[in-house]
């Protein structure tokens, strides 16, 4: 009997080949499954309870100042409550939103709201996370509680100063005067007629001239806003005593000094 050839070396090739698909087909699985918990855990950050904020710490920071030491005409009422909910919805996830409302006590504004932005869920995978309890959290959390405390603060009522800068004094310090804080980005937002009253300055009573402020009362209201971008929404009284040009040249000058990007924009109606 003749005897057998041996088969050649494709039989093992064939091994190899599969021990190698195998292979590849095992290290996508892993990387995949990699993925999945990398994307989940990115998302998973552990938050405080209260404050909703990301407990390694916030992305960004709005400030908003509601100078209400004066009523707002109905009309400028409703544009800064739409203003201010683009303002809420371009918060970032994690970013914390801070709105106070400026009273006649320098310096001591009230908080109305001290909350970060948890995240809406649209940003979430359904296969790591709950896209749909996210939702909730921010919509009974954040976006009702948010737009219920804005909806009363822009009443208003008349009060005897109104003390712009001590109360943005007093933020740039609680706000910015770490190195963490200086870091993030920042922007202020201020809603007011801008008129300085008080017994250190008033504009009623010491005019717009800026050298003159800076004379008189410019050491007292040392600031340094770190770079922040500071959004002042002028609220237009009927004063013809005023002009709203100078006015806002002024508190131009006034931010650039004190190390901020000032903008200036005239809101709709007059009292």
């Amino acid at each position: 009997m003749a005897r057998r050839r041996r088969r050649s070396g494709r039989g093992v090739g064939g091994q190899i080949a599969a021990i190698v698909a195998l292979a590849v087909v095992s290290l996508a699985v892993s990387s995949g499954l990699v993925y999945l918990y990398l994307d989940a855990t990115s998302h998973h950050v552990a938050i405080d309870p209260d404050s909703l904020c990301p407990q390694t710490g916030i992305t960004a920071q709005t400030i908003v100042l509601l100078d209400t030491t004066d009523a707002l005409a109905q009309v400028t009422r409703s544009q800064v409550l739409n203003q201010l909910g683009d303002v809420v919805a371009e918060l970032p996830r994690g970013g914390l939103l801070d709105i106070r409302v400026l009273n006649e006590d320098p310096g001591k504004t009230e908080r109305l709201v001290h909350l970060c932005n948890p995240g809406d869920g649209a940003d979430l995978d359904g296969l790591t996370a709950n896209p749909d309890l996210a939702k909730k959290r921010w919509h009974d959390r954040f976006e009702v509680p948010v737009a219920k405390k804005l909806d009363a603060a822009v009443a208003g009522g008349e009060q005897s100063a109104s003390p712009i800068m001590a109360a943005l004094q007093q933020i740039a310090a609680e706000q910015l005067s770490k190195q963490d804080q200086r870091a993030i980005p920042t922007r202020i937002v201020v809603v007011s007629d801008m008129l300085e009253h008080t017994q250190f300055y008033s504009m009623f009573r010491d005019g717009l001239d800026y050298d003159g402020f800076v004379a008189k009362a410019g050491a007292r209201y040392l600031t340094d806003f770190a770079g922040a971008r500071v959004d002042l929404w002028l609220v237009q009284r009927d004063r013809p005593d005023i002009d709203p040009t100078a006015l806002a040249g002024f508190w131009l000058r006034w931010i650039d000094a004190e190390h901020g990007t000032g903008t200036v924009s005239r809101l709709p109606g007059m009292l």
